[in-house]
């Protein structure tokens, strides 16, 4: 099964990612979606649903989002700064 992923799109992304943010490519839908550390930290910690009940909304869904690229098997991590030299 192949995927079609925009290079420009990958390449804007990629400008993102530093040590605390990382971007994941979604194999089913080819979707980029860039995740700090941090949510993804959080979502480690989850246990379920009820665990979000004391968050923001507009971090409920960044830490929904981590919970789904952790543990769905859809997501695949792209390279980070380390893996990528500019020469």
């Amino acid at each position: 099964m192949s995927i079609e992923v925009s290079l420009d799109e990958v390449v804007e992304e990629l400008g993102f990612v530093d040590d605390e943010f990382n971007v994941f490519l979604n194999k089913v839908t080819s979707e980029l979606v860039g995740l700090a550390n941090e949510h993804l930290r959080l979502a480690e910690d989850m246990e379920g649903p009820e665990d979000l009940e004391g968050c923001p909304d507009w971090q409920k869904d960044v830490i929904a989002e981590a919970i789904a690229v952790q543990f769905s098997g859809e997501f695949v991590k792209l390279p980070t700064k380390y893996d990528i030299h500019e020469y």
